[in-house]
């Protein structure tokens, strides 16, 4: 590497964390529309401001601070989210009617060495993104004709 060039890290840090099954089959479910519909103010200010920055383009972000999409595997995360309680909800839009939603509730805290707090998946030193590892199950309906 030449000398005038230097490469920082930024780091980040994993709030929230899970994993979106078909309640049936428990296999991850791609795609799945995973949004933090109540947070604390804080969390509500930033969201207010970057809303207003991105105008228009707000709303057809696929990833934003308070939405994401879980990956191939049913896995998601949110990064850098202050201690709070948080509520998220799960939709998977593209399957209509087939599956229902999901809602839960989660706190975020940190140790006095701003560190997530300990965990079942961080006890067993698992990778860090188990970090406040929560579990969303999706239920199958059967759609009205």
């Amino acid at each position: 590497m030449s000398a005038w060039m230097k490469l920082d890290g930024i780091s980040r840090q994993v709030a929230i964390a899970g994993l979106v099954r078909n309640a049936q089959t428990c296999q991850g479910i791609a795609g799945v529309r995973v949004e933090i519909t109540g947070m604390p103010a804080k969390f509500q200010a930033k969201i207010d401001l970057l809303a207003q920055l991105y105008g228009a383009d707000w709303e057809r972000r696929k990833e934003r601070p308070d939405r994401t999409q879980t990956r191939p595997d049913g896995y998601f995360y949110f990064l850098d989210l202050p201690d709070g309680d948080y509520t998220l909800s799960a939709n998977w839009l593209q399957a209509g009617t087939r599956y229902g939603s999901a809602e839960l509730q989660k706190t975020v805290s940190r140790d006095s060495e701003a560190t997530c707090c300990p965990c079942y998946y961080c006890n067993r030193q698992q990778p860090a993104f188990h970090r406040c590892w929560t579990k969303i199950m999706l239920n199958a309906t059967i759609p009205v004709t």
